[in-house]
């Protein structure tokens, strides 16, 4: 994955882990082809909308307060095109402790799996 491409995207939001500390956290499953422009567009669209996507991933995994929703971030972002689905892994590890919500979304971001690891 292009990390200059991913941290431009990415730019300031706080919601992200540095692609240039983890670039292992920005990857597309399989590395098929043709799909880097897919990635790119779904992972600005995280990045727009990252409250609303951490907001709806912790009502389904239900196990995290509403208020420590604003300290979560992505701590990965994955694209999975052979089950057109993205994936992430959503933690804070100042009190999930090792722990993380594993989610997944389709390629609408319809939330299809959420729970904690």
């Amino acid at each position: 994955m292009n990390i200059d491409r991913v941290k431009s995207i990415i730019g300031e939001n706080n919601k992200f882990q540095d692609p240039y500390t983890s670039p292992e956290s920005y990857y597309i499953w399989g590395n098929e082809d043709g799909f880097t422009e897919i990635y790119f567009e779904k992972l600005k669209y995280a990045v727009e909308n990252s409250d609303t996507l951490i907001k709806s991933a912790v009502e389904k995994a239900n196990n995290v307060f509403e208020e420590q929703c604003s300290e979560l971030i992505f701590d990965s972002f994955v694209l999975v095109p052979s089950e057109n689905m993205i994936c992430a892994c959503i933690t804070n590890e100042k009190f999930m402790f090792g722990h993380f919500i594993d989610v997944s979304w389709d390629f609408d971001f319809n939330l299809l799996l959420s729970t904690i690891c």
